[in-house]
Protein backbone atom coordinates (compact mmCIF):
# COMPACT_ATOMS: atom_id res chain seq x y z
CA UNK A 1 0.00 0.00 0.00
CA UNK A 2 1.16 3.50 -0.69
CA UNK A 3 0.82 5.17 2.68
CA UNK A 4 -2.97 4.99 2.72
CA UNK A 5 -4.67 4.14 5.97
CA UNK A 6 -6.90 1.10 6.03
CA UNK A 7 -10.57 2.05 5.69
CA UNK A 8 -12.28 2.39 9.06
CA UNK A 9 -15.20 0.16 9.84
CA UNK A 10 -18.31 2.29 10.30
CA UNK A 11 -19.69 2.42 13.83
CA UNK A 12 -23.03 0.66 14.28
CA UNK A 13 -25.47 1.34 17.12
CA UNK A 14 -27.91 -1.21 18.60
CA UNK A 15 -30.53 -0.89 21.36
CA UNK A 16 -29.04 -1.22 24.85
CA UNK A 17 -30.20 -4.41 26.56
CA UNK A 18 -32.65 -3.61 29.36
CA UNK A 19 -32.66 0.16 28.80
CA UNK A 20 -35.27 1.67 26.50
CA UNK A 21 -34.08 4.92 24.95
CA UNK A 22 -30.40 3.99 24.97
CA UNK A 23 -28.01 2.45 22.44
CA UNK A 24 -24.51 0.98 22.49
CA UNK A 25 -22.01 0.95 19.66
CA UNK A 26 -19.56 -1.40 18.03
CA UNK A 27 -16.72 0.76 19.37
CA UNK A 28 -17.90 0.35 22.98
CA UNK A 29 -19.76 3.60 23.64
CA UNK A 30 -23.28 4.28 24.92
CA UNK A 31 -25.75 7.05 24.16
CA UNK A 32 -29.28 8.12 24.87
CA UNK A 33 -31.52 8.60 21.87
CA UNK A 34 -33.86 11.54 21.32
CA UNK A 35 -37.31 10.73 22.69
CA UNK A 36 -40.29 12.05 24.56
CA UNK A 37 -41.23 10.72 27.99
CA UNK A 38 -44.69 10.99 29.54
CA UNK A 39 -44.16 12.25 33.10
CA UNK A 40 -47.85 12.13 34.03
CA UNK A 41 -48.54 15.87 34.21
CA UNK A 42 -46.38 16.79 31.24
CA UNK A 43 -44.35 15.35 28.40
CA UNK A 44 -40.61 15.73 28.60
CA UNK A 45 -38.32 15.84 25.58
CA UNK A 46 -34.98 14.13 26.00
CA UNK A 47 -32.23 14.93 23.56
CA UNK A 48 -29.82 12.21 22.55
CA UNK A 49 -26.29 12.50 23.89
CA UNK A 50 -23.30 10.22 24.29
CA UNK A 51 -23.12 9.04 27.88
CA UNK A 52 -20.06 10.12 29.83
CA UNK A 53 -18.36 7.27 31.56
CA UNK A 54 -16.64 7.35 34.92
CA UNK A 55 -14.13 4.84 36.19
CA UNK A 56 -14.71 2.77 39.30
CA UNK A 57 -11.85 2.21 41.75
CA UNK A 58 -10.71 -0.84 39.72
CA UNK A 59 -10.58 1.09 36.43
CA UNK A 60 -13.80 -0.18 34.78
CA UNK A 61 -16.03 2.29 32.89
CA UNK A 62 -19.53 2.91 34.21
CA UNK A 63 -22.40 4.95 32.77
CA UNK A 64 -25.63 6.27 34.27
CA UNK A 65 -28.95 5.43 32.61
CA UNK A 66 -32.55 6.02 33.61
CA UNK A 67 -35.28 3.40 33.37
CA UNK A 68 -38.84 3.68 34.75
CA UNK A 69 -37.98 6.82 36.71
CA UNK A 70 -34.95 5.29 38.42
CA UNK A 71 -31.27 5.98 37.80
CA UNK A 72 -28.94 3.01 37.34
CA UNK A 73 -25.16 2.92 37.32
CA UNK A 74 -24.20 0.26 34.79
CA UNK A 75 -20.83 -1.20 33.83
CA UNK A 76 -20.31 -0.26 30.20
CA UNK A 77 -18.64 -3.57 29.26
CA UNK A 78 -21.57 -5.60 30.61
CA UNK A 79 -24.11 -3.36 28.86
CA UNK A 80 -22.30 -3.66 25.52
CA UNK A 81 -21.90 -7.43 25.79
CA UNK A 82 -25.52 -8.04 26.81
CA UNK A 83 -26.71 -5.80 23.98
CA UNK A 84 -24.70 -7.63 21.31
CA UNK A 85 -24.67 -11.19 22.71
CA UNK A 86 -27.69 -11.52 24.98
CA UNK A 87 -28.12 -11.46 28.75
CA UNK A 88 -25.48 -12.71 31.17
CA UNK A 89 -25.79 -16.46 31.77
CA UNK A 90 -26.02 -17.48 35.43
CA UNK A 91 -22.62 -17.69 37.12
CA UNK A 92 -20.81 -15.98 34.24
CA UNK A 93 -18.85 -12.73 34.19
CA UNK A 94 -18.01 -10.31 31.41
CA UNK A 95 -14.45 -10.94 30.20
CA UNK A 96 -12.13 -8.47 28.48
CA UNK A 97 -10.31 -10.86 26.15
CA UNK A 98 -7.28 -8.62 25.67
CA UNK A 99 -7.07 -7.68 29.36
CA UNK A 100 -7.73 -3.98 28.64
CA UNK A 101 -10.54 -2.84 30.98
CA UNK A 102 -11.35 0.14 28.77
CA UNK A 103 -11.62 -1.78 25.47
CA UNK A 104 -15.38 -2.31 25.43
CA UNK A 105 -15.78 -3.31 21.78
CA UNK A 106 -18.08 -6.36 21.41
CA UNK A 107 -15.34 -8.44 19.77
CA UNK A 108 -13.18 -7.97 22.88
CA UNK A 109 -15.92 -9.09 25.29
CA UNK A 110 -17.28 -12.54 26.12
CA UNK A 111 -19.21 -14.24 28.91
CA UNK A 112 -16.99 -16.60 30.86
CA UNK A 113 -16.37 -18.23 34.20
CA UNK A 114 -14.69 -16.34 37.05
CA UNK A 115 -11.55 -18.43 36.42
CA UNK A 116 -11.43 -17.43 32.74
CA UNK A 117 -12.02 -13.80 33.70
CA UNK A 118 -9.15 -13.88 36.19
CA UNK A 119 -6.79 -15.26 33.55
CA UNK A 120 -7.79 -12.49 31.13
CA UNK A 121 -6.79 -9.87 33.72
CA UNK A 122 -3.21 -11.08 33.82
CA UNK A 123 -0.93 -9.17 31.49
CA UNK A 124 1.64 -11.95 31.42
CA UNK A 125 1.52 -15.60 30.45
CA UNK A 126 2.65 -18.40 32.76
CA UNK A 127 5.85 -18.69 30.69
CA UNK A 128 6.63 -14.99 31.08
CA UNK A 129 5.96 -15.20 34.81
CA UNK A 130 8.41 -18.11 35.08
CA UNK A 131 11.01 -16.05 33.18
CA UNK A 132 10.43 -13.07 35.50
CA UNK A 133 11.00 -15.30 38.54
CA UNK A 134 14.24 -16.64 37.05
CA UNK A 135 15.43 -13.13 36.22
CA UNK A 136 14.71 -11.88 39.74
CA UNK A 137 16.47 -14.95 41.24
CA UNK A 138 19.51 -14.23 39.05
CA UNK A 139 19.81 -10.70 40.46
CA UNK A 140 17.89 -8.50 37.98
CA UNK A 141 16.07 -5.61 39.66
CA UNK A 142 12.33 -5.09 39.40
CA UNK A 143 13.00 -2.08 37.16
CA UNK A 144 15.19 -4.12 34.78
CA UNK A 145 12.60 -6.89 34.62
CA UNK A 146 9.79 -4.38 34.02
CA UNK A 147 11.65 -2.63 31.21
CA UNK A 148 12.56 -5.92 29.53
CA UNK A 149 8.93 -7.12 29.48
CA UNK A 150 7.21 -3.77 28.85
CA UNK A 151 5.59 -3.71 32.30
CA UNK A 152 5.53 -1.19 35.10
CA UNK A 153 7.66 -1.73 38.19
CA UNK A 154 4.54 -1.70 40.36
CA UNK A 155 2.96 -4.46 38.23
CA UNK A 156 6.09 -6.63 38.57
CA UNK A 157 5.98 -6.15 42.36
CA UNK A 158 2.25 -7.02 42.37
CA UNK A 159 2.92 -10.24 40.40
CA UNK A 160 5.68 -11.28 42.78
CA UNK A 161 3.54 -10.54 45.88
CA UNK A 162 0.64 -12.54 44.46
CA UNK A 163 2.92 -15.44 43.64
CA UNK A 164 4.49 -15.44 47.13
CA UNK A 165 1.03 -15.45 48.74
CA UNK A 166 -0.11 -18.39 46.60
CA UNK A 167 2.97 -20.39 47.67
CA UNK A 168 2.47 -19.89 51.42
CA UNK A 169 1.50 -23.09 53.27
CA UNK A 170 -2.11 -23.28 54.41
CA UNK A 171 -2.63 -22.19 58.01
CA UNK A 172 -3.16 -25.04 60.46
CA UNK A 173 -6.71 -25.26 61.83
Amino acid sequence: MSGQAAPETPVAWVPAYGFDGYEVSTDGRARSIPRTVDCGTHVRRIRGVELRSTLDRDGYARVRAWQNGREYVVYLHSLVLASFSGPRPEGMQCRHLNGNKLDNRPENLAWGTPLQNGRDRSLVSDETLATILQERASGMTNREVAEKHGLTVSYVKQLLRRLRRSQLPAAAS
